[in-house]
Parts: structure tokens; sequence; C-alpha cells
């Protein structure tokens, strides 16, 4: 066999080698993002309907999550801190429908995640207090119980404002 063949061989291989592996993590990546989108809806939908922000926190954060508000100088740590605030936000927000912009997986185990949101208050006379939409910025981490929030930065009109 020539050396041209030998090396025309050779780059085939490589090249479908390491098309095969984009495929892969293509597929690794769809799959992920489609995991974190029906997490999003679970937790914003039925969990959040269920107006139970204990049970909130436990199946969208980490034990030790952090969580940031644009219009705050709080950070929240940990399930009991976050608790307090998801209870401060479901008195006022009824609904939050959670539509994903975009989800960059790390790896098989790590994902930035862009949400934006769509608010209805519980008081519409407090829905101008509130804003009518919001945006967060999450960080998941793949645990042993599934995909959880580990850092989540925030924003919307009346997050940590008086009631």
């Amino acid at each position: 066999m020539s050396r041209h063949v030998i090396a025309y061989v050779a780059f085939a291989f490589l090249a479908s080698a390491c098309l095969s592996g984009q495929v892969l993590a293509a597929d690794s990546n769809a799959k992920i993002e489609k995991e974190l989108e029906d997490r999003i809806h679970y937790v914003y939908g039925p969990v959040w309907q269920a107006q139970d922000h204990v049970k909130f926190v436990k199946e969208f954060f980490t034990a030790d999550a952090v969580v940031t508000a644009s219009n705050s100088a709080t950070t929240w740590h940990g399930e009991k801190q976050i608790a307090g605030i998801i209870e401060q936000v479901m008195v006022d927000i009824k609904e939050m429908h959670a539509t994903v912009v975009w989800t960059r997986p790390v790896g098989t185990h790590a994902a930035a995640q862009f949400v934006t949101f769509k608010l209805d208050a519980r008081d519409p006379a407090r829905q101008r207090d509130i804003g009518e939409s919001g945006k967060a910025l999450y960080i998941w981490a793949k645990t042993p119980v599934g995909w959880r929030v580990v850092a989540d930065h925030s924003a919307y009109i009346g997050m940590d404002s008086p009631n």
C-alpha cells in the first residue's frame, strides 16, 4: 500500500472519529438540555402550583445552594434561607411561566441555563409592584437525586422588597 493511501485511510479514520465524537457530544448536550427544560417546567408547574416552598427547594436546589437577586444585597445560603425567600415570593406570585432561553452543558454533570419568566401576581393590585417578567441564570449540577441548581441569580422587580 502506498504512503498516500495509508495517510488517506488514517485521515479518514481520524476525521470519522472526530465527527462521531461531535455527534455523541451533541446528543449528550441535547439530552441534558431536555432534562433541564423538563425540570424547569416541573418545578415551576405542578410544584409551584402546590405552593409548598419546602418541596420547591428540595426539588430544585442543592442543600448548599446560593441565591442572589439583582436588586438585593442579600445572599441566601442553603435550604433554610432559600425556603424563606421562596415562601415570600410565593405569597406574591401565583404563577411563574418559565421559558428556557438557552442551556449550556459543561461536561455531563454541570450546566448553565438562562430562563425568562412571565409573572402573575396573586393580588392583581400588586402586579405593578412585582412586574410582569423576570429572569434567572442557573448553574446546575447532576447529583445523586438528579439535576439541582447550585447557584441562582434572579431578577424581578418585587424580589426582596417589602410587602
